[in-house]
């Protein structure tokens, strides 16, 4: 059977300005401000750009960026609606930016293999010139309103490299850009609105009172750092009971007896019909979408589409992390 699909997952971030100087316009009282209008601006002006006018982004000795593809996206409560280039944005109006960056390494060649062929011959190197280097692509969902980054982790450009090229393209003028991780608040009793559970991954380790223990150290060691990694999948999981028994392995690893230390208790399952995913561990906000293929890859329009609805499907709990942030909301 021919794979059509493939699940790619996002982080969340929120970018913010800072500054260490206190009372200094624009800024609260603990020196941060949300106001990244120079970041929109300048994106419009990429979004109006003519693409054969545009050079890349020199960021180190070797590493160059620009972005491909952008599109503009008014959203009305819970649709996003295209905005056509070359037509007038209302930057006053809640909108999106979705767009790839790439990122040129000018040290790496590039590699495509054929692996119909045997391993010594399928091989073919491109970019040996010194002004070539092989390209990543990064897809990128930002809401300037309420700074809120999405992109996948472990891609070409990361959200550091982000804000120095958005640094750099609002003329040197955006100093003092930070970001930080958003937080998904959903607990536990909250799992049990989910109507389907997709899959769970747990990982706990052994948790030994050496106080007590009579053995030698090596073999306390080794107890002691005992992990347990756990992937159950399948879709049939009864909802109540699952929460059952993820609250007794939460209850195991937590107060004066507890048992063993918790590293891991990702969930994921549908809510509403969107895939959600769930880290009860460190909280942070992740999410999981199916990508479309198309002659079998992943393209830059696909990638573009699915994280556009990774934000709306996500919508109102950016928007809340934002106020708790401090922000003015949207």
């Amino acid at each position: 059977m021919v794979q059509n699909k493939v699940s790619k997952k996002y982080d969340f971030f929120n970018i913010y300005r800072h500054t260490k100087r206190k009372g200094v316009e624009g800024f609260d009282e603990d020196g941060n401000s949300y106001d990244l209008s120079l970041i929109d601006e300048a994106l419009l002006n990429r979004f109006n750009k003519i693409p054969s006018s545009l050079t890349l982004t020199k960021l180190g000795d070797s590493v160059y960026v620009g972005i491909t593809n952008i599109s503009c996206y008014y959203l009305d409560n819970n649709s996003a609606n295209v905005i056509s280039q070359g037509s007038d944005v209302d930057l006053t109006q809640e909108h999106l930016w979705v767009f790839n960056i790439e990122k040129v390494n000018t040290n790496d060649e590039a590699v495509v293999v054929e692996v119909t062929q045997q391993v010594d011959k399928g091989r073919t190197e491109y970019g040996s010139e010194q002004t070539q280097g092989a390209a990543k692509d990064t897809v990128v969902c930002f809401n300037p309103q309420n700074g809120v980054v999405i992109l996948p982790p472990r891609s070409g450009v990361g959200i550091s490299r982000l804000l120095k090229f958005f640094y750099h393209i609002s003329e040197g003028q955006l100093r003092g850009l930070y970001d930080s991780i958003i937080i998904d608040d959903t607990n536990l009793n909250n799992i049990l609105h989910m109507s389907t559970i997709t899959d769970l991954n747990i990982r706990v380790t052994n948790l030994v009172d050496d106080s007590n223990y009579k053995g030698s150290m090596s073999t306390f060691n080794s107890i002691k750092n005992k992990k347990m990694a756990m992937r159950l999948y399948g879709g049939n999981f009864v909802i109540a009971e699952t929460v059952r028994w993820i609250r007794n392995i939460i209850n195991l690893g937590s107060g004066e007896n507890k048992k063993l230390n918790v590293d891991k208790i990702v969930i994921n399952g549908l809510h509403n019909g969107e895939m959600q995913t769930i880290d009860l561990v460190t909280n942070r906000m992740v999410a999981n979408d199916d990508v479309k293929l198309v002659n079998g890859k992943i393209v830059i329009s696909e990638m573009m589409e699915s994280v556009k609805r990774v934000y709306m499907a996500n919508k109102t709990k950016l928007d809340i992390s934002h106020k708790l942030k401090g922000g003015q909301g949207v």
